[in-house]
């Protein structure tokens, strides 16, 4: 086990943009269970924030429902692993980077951040998400649509990479106090329609949203301050009046197709 300075992506940053550094306890999953005395002693004393992990052997997920009050959780690990279900709850636990096929939002009541890969959204439960505002889902499977995030009310960032079993956005237009959404690679969502209902947006970004149908729903964000396509499906449609009242608008490797015009539209 040793103890290291590290940031803790996407979750925490400091002024200027400039991501906040923890103090961090690496160590080995058999090594957990015979320390936490220690290990709790010390998240206790604040001389820990953070732990990290390595799954990769002997990893028992019953053991992390012992750790006390740890503000970040890094599981590292090759393939998917375990989590803690709702009868083992982590308390105290904020940020979460895992790689798992299920997550119970039961099992982590206090938790504000969660960087998932490999997750299936219908063999996962977000019911008690009362404090969850930021979503990253990396190479993720959503058979119904991820209709289990229509439980995290109050997310406010969901970032959504690379999957082709989600094919509409009807669960993201649920979560009505969303101000930032960042979609990559969903080859299976062809409409952003759904998203016109979220009145808060404030940030959209597309990536490689290749088989986007209109890209109209945009002209309906009236809180949106930054745009940005690309690599994408080919745009139809643009409100020159809302692009040119932006704080950042983008457009990438994207093609912007004649009679693209709001007076046209």
């Amino acid at each position: 086990m040793d103890t290291i300075r590290i940031a803790a992506p996407n979750y925490a940053q400091e002024e200027k943009g400039k991501p906040k550094e923890f103090r961090c306890l690496r160590l080995r999953a058999e090594d957990l269970r015979p320390n936490l005395d220690n290990i709790n002693a010390q998240i206790e004393r604040g001389s820990i924030q953070m732990l990290q992990i390595n799954c990769r052997e002997s990893y028992d997920a019953s053991s992390l429902s012992g750790i006390r009050n740890i503000e970040i959780l890094h599981l590292v690990s090759d393939k998917p692993i375990e989590l803690p279900d709702a009868e083992s709850k982590v308390e105290g636990l904020k940020a979460l980077y895992c790689c798992s096929k299920s997550f119970q939002c039961e099992a982590f009541p206090q938790i504000e951040y969660l960087e998932i890969s490999n997750i299936d959204f219908s063999r996962s439960s977000f019911r008690g998400a009362s404090s969850l505002r930021k979503l990253y889902a990396l190479n993720f499977r959503s058979d119904d649509g991820a209709s289990q995030l229509s439980h995290a009310q109050k997310l406010e960032e969901i970032d959504l990479f690379s999957s082709k079993s989600i094919k509409n956005l009807d669960s993201v237009s649920k979560l009505v106090d969303l101000k930032k959404i960042s979609l990559t690679r969903l080859g299976g969502v062809t409409s952003l329609d759904p998203l016109s209902k979220l009145k808060y947006l404030e940030v959209l970004v597309l990536v490689k949203m290749k088989n986007i149908e209109s890209y109209r729903a945009i002209r309906h964000l009236t809180s949106l301050r930054k745009l940005v396509i690309t690599e994408s499906a080919p745009i139809d449609f643009l409100d020159s009046a809302q692009t040119g009242s932006l704080e950042l608008f983008g457009v990438h490797g994207t093609k912007i197709l004649d009679g693209a015009h709001p007076e046209e539209g």
